[in-house]
């Protein structure tokens, strides 16, 4: 909610206080940056903050003393939002809140996905997108609320003190919340027991192990189902080696299984702010202030957007798990396209068209709460391993508050050159683009157990260019014959038939640098060559693996 309350709070705000401090004027370029810089502010401490999430995890020893420590910056910073004197003083203030949103969006997605279970990790990680949501329709709602509070005091006497003050101590509320709270949830077990491996102290590891079954008791029914989680979680982290981080780092572009991983959350946290979302949620009060929107305040249609963006998220708790990260990417992301040339269009013309316009923004709202809001978080976080998962996830959460961040700086400037038409047919052109990189390179993850991901993401770029073009062919025909059923291909199934070759090979060469002749036998359990591959997949609906 902090997070979302930013945003559409400046949205209103700013058509107050860009007057104020004199830097109103969408005409002139420096007047247009500094209201950009303002704005987007927040956004630029944030993106660097994030690629510190790992050593701010080790300093507080685990992930809910990041959540405090930011929530706490949260306070501070909202209460010096509250009486600056010029447009330097709100920009140093929203610059230390960075600090506070920046860490939390990379460290909650990760600890969220560490205590779910496999078939409701997309529907529970989402969790931190709905709640996003709801800040955001808060935010609008309290412009609509403070437009006539401040209808005379801002506008026409410059006076902000007031609005400005109001809306910051009901924002400070909001970090106070879970800064009570935050210590009476589990702890991470995978951080814990990654902590314990590390340790060198015997007594210190056994406290580790000890924690760590605590949070496997809350978050299993039973002793015996926790301490099967802690078992299988301890193995696999065994395996994973306890590098120096400039070596873990490096290895995240050098290793394919976490490069694969890492360009596939990078393409889906890149598109998220390139698809232009954040241009309405910042703007959409200040676009539609010269449309006179229906004749009512331009505040009121920005609220519209907040309840949408809400209302929308909740048919992904049922799709995420369901219909799949990937394929709600590639279904919405054209009609994400649609939605921004249809805005583009409404604003082509001498007179605006006002209720197409909103009709655009809406509907753009609607299918970005849908996928493209909840898919980049849940999906960065759950497809690292975890000795490389605060590393991806400071990187990816880094790479999308720096395009928020520029987003929101240069939307003044784009008016001035490319008008509203223009800026709006951009972003719909970005949103073609992202349909065929997500197509091509971004691999589906729902219903799989963390530990399970590396069989995916271990294949190698080729593989699943093979597959997206074997998957083309199959809608075509779909379409060419839509009575006629064509069996589709199993991404999964591959990577089965490329890992038994893998080891086919390994082992005919090590028979023949021994000198041996034996032939290769493939494992016949049951006559599911490959199945260890997926062993660890509790989903069974990919209909290419037995159960």
């Amino acid at each position: 909610m902090i997070q979302g309350w930013d945003q559409t709070v400046v949205n209103g705000a700013q058509v107050f206080y860009s007057k104020t401090f004199h830097i109103s004027d969408p005409t002139n370029p420096e007047e247009a940056g500094k209201l950009g810089l303002v704005n987007a502010a927040s956004h630029l401490l944030g993106a660097i903050a994030c690629l510190f999430i790992h050593q701010l995890n080790r300093i507080f020893r685990d992930r809910r003393g990041v959540v405090l420590f930011t929530c706490i910056v949260s306070v501070v910073s909202c209460l010096c939002q509250s009486f600056p004197s010029s447009w330097k003083g709100l920009f140093a203030a929203r610059l230390t809140l960075g600090l506070g949103i920046g860490p939390k969006s990379a460290t909650i997605p990760i600890y969220a996905s560490e205590c779910t279970p496999a078939q409701l990790r997309g529907a529970l990680v989402m969790m931190w997108q709905m709640w996003t949501a709801f800040g955001l329709m808060c935010g609008y709602l309290a412009g609509a609320i403070f437009w006539h509070l401040g209808d005379q005091d801002c506008r026409d006497e410059g006076d902000i003190a007031l609005s400005n003050s109001v809306l910051n101590v009901g924002w400070m509320v909001l970090p106070i919340i879970p800064i009570l709270y935050i210590y009476t949830l589990p702890e991470s077990p995978r951080f814990l027991l990654q902590a314990a491996i590390r340790a060198t102290e015997q007594e210190r590891r056994a406290e580790y192990v000890r924690d760590a079954f605590a949070s496997l008791i809350k978050l299993n029914k039973t002793k015996l189902q926790a301490s099967r989680e802690l078992f299988v979680i301890y193995r696999s982290l065994k395996e994973e080696p306890d590098d120096p981080w400039y070596s873990t780092v490096k290895e995240l572009w050098t290793n394919r299984r976490t490069r694969n991983a890492l360009v596939a959350s990078v393409i889906t946290m890149f598109l998220q702010q390139f698809c232009g979302v954040n241009v309405l949620a910042y703007y959409s009060t200040s676009a539609l202030e010269p449309l006179k929107a229906f004749d009512s305040k331009p505040y009121y249609e920005s609220l519209g957007l907040g309840v949408v963006n809400v209302i929308f998220t909740f048919p992904a708790f049922l799709l995420m798990d369901t219909f799949g990260r990937r394929s709600l990417l590639l279904v919405t992301f054209p009609l994400l396209a649609a939605s921004q040339f249809v805005i583009a269009f409404a604003r082509s013309g001498r007179q605006p068209n006002t209720t197409l316009s909103v009709i655009g923004m809406y509907l753009f709202f609607a299918f970005y709460s849908v996928a493209e809001g909840p898919v980049p978080f849940v999906y960065a976080s759950e497809s690292m391993p975890l000795y490389h998962r605060d590393y991806g996830m400071g990187i990816v959460t880094c790479i999308g508050w720096l395009f928020n961040f520029l987003l929101g700086v240069t939307w003044p400037r784009f008016l001035i050159v490319f008008h509203h038409c223009g800026a709006f047919a951009w972003y719909g052109s970005w949103c073609i683009i992202g349909w065929f990189l997500i197509f091509f390179f971004v691999r589906e993850t729902k219903g799989m157990k963390l530990e399970a991901m590396g069989a995916v993401f271990k294949a190698p770029t080729s593989l699943h260019l093979d597959y997206a073009r074997k998957e083309l062919y199959w809608a075509w025909k779909r379409c060419l014959k839509p009575a006629k059923q064509f069996d589709k291909p199993s991404f999964f199934q591959m990577v089965e038939d490329w890992d038994l070759q893998q080891r086919k090979s390994q082992t005919e060469s090590q028979t023949t640098s021994t000198g041996q002749n034996e032939s290769f036998t493939p494992d016949t359990n049951n006559g599911t060559a490959g199945r260890h591959t997926f062993d660890a997949i509790n989903e069974p609906s990919h209909g290419s693996r037995p159960t």
